[in-house]
């Protein structure tokens, strides 16, 4: 038995589901690979009997006719994703760049600590698409999650402010800066913790200025001074 791809976002539709007349108390055997059957329609009755010996349903899914006859069949959970009519070439289909069919599914996925292209390739796994046909790239993930971090974070400067406040009054070495831009938000930000100056003094007389690193979240540079 054939599982198609599922989306989280999706109901799955109750068309197709097992009959309510089968007999639940019905012993059937295991199925096997190789198993024969006599037509479509004995087969779909073996497949919901034993589904619902096991506790649950299942739904036709896509299937392929070549010369009028019937080559193959999917049958599939009642409650994995919703039933296709037909295969979707997603290769033809307009890139979202937003993502936003994937977001809830890409979120579960990144909270189960997978990476960007982690969660790419099991999206691919799940939609049963070759690498790239997904109608989204890796860096619209990563434009997700920074928007998805500017929502959860609307404070993150004002909470900031409050710790080099904070760190200033438990410790006068603490040291900090900042400056604020026209419309009152907090433009540019320096610190450095109290035990920074002893290490300086007592282990080095070189100062490195490393401005890699980058903070997408607010396209602004963050500089690290390293001294050793």
């Amino acid at each position: 038995m054939k599982l198609l791809p599922f989306d989280l976002n999706e109901v799955p539709i109750e068309e197709n589901i097992v009959d309510k007349d089968i007999d639940k108390n019905e012993k059937i055997d295991e199925p096997f690979v190789g198993q024969c059957f006599l037509s479509e329609e004995e087969a779909l009755v073996f497949y919901k009997k034993y589904a619902r010996m096991k506790g649950f349903s299942v739904r036709k899914g896509r299937f392929e006719n070549k010369n009028g006859v019937k080559k193959w069949r999917d049958l599939f959970c009642h409650r994995e994703g919703k039933q296709e009519s037909k295969d979707v070439d997603y290769s033809k289909q307009q890139r979202n760049r937003g993502s936003s069919r994937y977001e809830k599914r890409i979120l579960l996925l990144k909270e189960g600590g997978l990476s960007v292209r982690q969660i790419m390739r099991v999206i691919e796994l799940e939609k049963d698409v070759r690498h790239g046909e997904l109608p989204f790239l890796v860096k619209d993930v990563h434009n997700f999650f920074t928007k998805v971090n500017k929502v959860r974070s609307p404070n993150d400067a004002r909470e900031l402010l409050e710790y080099c406040k904070s760190a200033k009054s438990d410790n006068p070495n603490f040291q900090f800066a900042y400056t604020i831009d026209d419309e009152n938000r907090l433009e540019h930000i320096c610190w450095s913790q109290a035990h920074c100056f002893n290490w300086y003094k007592k282990y080095g007389d070189v100062v490195v200025f490393d401005t890699t690193y980058k903070v997408n979240s607010y396209e602004m540079p963050f500089g690290v001074f390293v001294w050793y």
